[in-house]
Formats: structure tokens, C-alpha cells, sequence
């Protein structure tokens, strides 16, 4: 018997869609987007009112070992934040700073402040996570007094968002899907 090809999608979520099948509150999934019939899935999530990529697939094991905290795949997020930079922000969250609303230790990360408008007082970095809590950005902005505006992840290990439109979805090549896993399997081993 021939063993079906496995699907990977890299969908531009748009903000106000979940990332979960069937939601009792009956709002808009990510699904409705995709055109295929297969029992997909998303690896890994973006919350409610975040956008950008996420891969969509039917394969569980390659959505496990992108997702397994000693794996995870590099991903980097832009958020625009509410109030202007204070100069030693960056600092903390290359460290690893302290989220008091959820009493975890974030892992450090890599921020760069990409804009401070003092006019409509808001900041906005691109921030890099090797591993993602559960609303990490927005938790670790919040610590920081900047509440998040709007947060949309801009890339996965080496995909990119590039010029993908919202709600737009393109086919991963199977050699790009390759690399992913060698880079997966790589963390594992170090």
C-alpha cells in the first residue's frame, strides 16, 4: 500500500481567527481558510488577536517535534506596544525577565527596538524566542509596561512571511520541511 504524503501549509493567520477545530464561543478557525480535506492541524499556536504564520499540517509527529520545548524551532514576532522605550528593556528580555502575571521566568530572548514613535507614544521591536510560552510577548511586554497593540509572528525556523497576504496559505516544499527537521533534531542532540 502507498503511504499517503503527508500536507504542510504556512498560513498568514489573520487577528480574530483561533487555531483550534471547533470553538463552543463559535469563532472563525484557521481551517475554514485552508482548501483540503485532510485532518489537519495547526504546530503550535497563535493566540485570538495575534496574526502571522503558522504551519498547518496532517503530519503529528513532525507537529510535535517543531513544538517540543528542547526542539523548538526559532521564531520571530514584531509587536507594537503601547508607551515609548525606556532604554533598559531590551537588556531584560535578552536576559530572561521575570513574568509576574503568570510567576514564570521567560527565557531570554533576542529584542531589537525597530521603532519608538514618540507622537502616538509606542514602541515596536522584533523579538526572537527559541521556545514560547503560552502569550510569552505580550506577557513579558505587559512586565515591562507595554501593553501589546498588535503582535504578528514574521517568521518560523526559515520560513518567512515575505510578501504573504492575510488568510493566504502556500504549500511547503518537502526539502524545505527536511531542513526543518534536521534543524529540530540538531537542538536535540547539543
Amino acid at each position: 500500500t502507498d503511504k499517503k504524503e503527508h500536507v504542510y501549509y504556512l498560513l498568514n493567520k489573520p487577528r480574530e481567527y483561533i487555531c483550534t477545530r471547533d470553538d463552543p464561543q463559535h469563532r472563525k478557525t484557521i481551517f475554514s481558510l485552508i482548501d483540503d480535506s485532510s485532518r489537519l492541524f495547526s504546530a503550535g499556536r497563535l493566540d485570538y488577536l495575534s496574526e502571522g504564520l503558522i504551519i498547518v499540517t496532517d503530519d503529528g509527529e513532525f507537529a510535535n517535534l517543531i513544538t517540543h520545548p528542547s526542539t523548538s524551532l526559532e521564531k520571530e514576532y514584531i509587536a507594537v506596544c503601547k508607551n515609548n522605550f525606556k532604554g533598559d528593556e531590551i537588556k531584560k528580555l535578552d536576559e530572561g525577565l521575570y513574568v509576574t502575571r503568570r510567576g514564570y521566568k521567560a527565557y531570554p530572548c533576542k529584542a531589537t527596538l525597530i521603532e519608538d514613535n514618540k507622537k502616538e507614544k509606542t514602541s515596536t521591536y522584533s523579538i526572537i524566542l527559541h521556545e514560547g510560552k503560552k502569550r510569552q510577548v505580550r506577557d513579558m511586554m505587559s512586565s515591562l509596561s507595554h501593553p501589546v497593540i498588535s503582535l504578528t509572528r514574521v517568521r518560523i525556523g526559515p520560513l518567512v512571511i515575505g510578501r504573504m497576504k492575510e488568510k493566504e496559505y502556500v504549500k511547503i516544499d518537502s526539502s524545505t520541511i527536511e531542513e526543518i527537521k534536521k534543524l529540530c533534531t540538531n537542538k536535540k542532540d547539543n
